[in-house]
């Protein structure tokens, strides 16, 4: 199963932005994975890979670089694996207690509750699972993401603050190949965003999201619509592989894409209209 959910809470002191709380914000999920199983906890902590889990950077209304003590806020994550959701849902169904301590940034936190579902005004919560996604992609041959928190793409030794196709899709591919190796992905798909995969339109912003102690990175945010054009030795495998591409368009909304996922970058989501576009996550209700 698939689970995007938001989480609403308030900060019993005044809540300091001067960094981006991003491994804090990580660190605040894994106690919560921590209080719900120990030993899944160290497992997943330890265990070298893909995580099972995306985090959002934290929206409420800010004073400068505070949140102030009381002040409504919300972090969205998602959820990849049924294990990740059977432990966390133990915590919030009362099965086990919830950690009496809870803080971000150093400050404690109180939780006020959890959305599972779409409400109005809001689409960043809800769920899916591996076999409905590939069973019901379309063949639309133009693609819209809005991404939704800052996001970039290592390469090599550099980031690329850009929404390069191959840079999208193969980051899509590889956790979609890591967590739903069931459903294998068509073995000449980076090859055709390659060649056959282009940016149509996009309206993008350069952010810098500042983690502290030196830990700086540029990223895009905004919307872009990805244009398919499958010619010559693709137009037999075209149908198929554009098929997939949109597979991994809507796993974008839990996946998320690029770096630093788990710390609240590359959080995304496909757009089926320009008129009926969700709105950030920061608009959610």
């Amino acid at each position: 199963m698939l689970y995007s959910m938001v989480l609403h809470f308030s900060p019993r002191q005044d809540l300091p932005l001067h960094s981006f709380p991003g491994a804090s914000l990580h660190g605040f999920f894994f106690r919560l994975f921590r209080a719900a199983d120990a030993a899944y906890a160290e497992l997943l902590h330890n265990t070298p890979g893909l995580r099972p889990f995306t985090l959002s950077p934290i929206y409420g209304r800010s004073a400068g670089y505070t949140l102030p003590a009381h002040t409504p806020c919300r972090v969205r994550f998602t959820l990849l694996a049924q294990q990740a959701f059977a432990n966390i849902s133990r915590l919030f169904t009362g099965y086990v207690p919830m950690p009496e301590e809870l803080h971000i940034n150093g400050v404690p936190v109180t939780i006020e509750k959890l959305v599972t579902l779409p409400q109005m005004g809001s689409q960043w919560a809800g769920c899916s699972d591996y076999v409905t996604l590939w069973e019901n992609a379309g063949q639309e041959e133009e693609i819209t993401l809005l991404f939704a928190s800052p996001t970039t793409f290592r390469q090599g030794n550099i980031n690329i603050p850009l929404p390069v196709p191959r840079l999208v899709f193969a980051s899509l591919a590889r956790k979609w190949q890591h967590f739903a190796p069931g459903y294998p992905l068509h073995p000449d798909l980076n090859s055709f965003v390659e060649e056959c995969v282009f940016p149509a339109r996009y309206q993008l912003e350069t952010r810098t999201l500042d983690y502290g102690r030196r830990r700086k990175y540029v990223g895009f945010t905004g919307r872009c619509t990805f244009g398919v054009l499958p010619e010559g030795r693709w137009r037999e495998a075209g149908s198929l592989l554009i098929r997939q591409l949109n597979l991994l368009a809507d796993f974008a909304f839990y996946a998320g894409v690029g770096q630093k996922t788990t710390m609240g970058m590359g959080q995304c989501r496909r757009l089926i209209t320009q008129t009926g576009r969700h709105g950030d996550v920061g608009s959610d209700g």
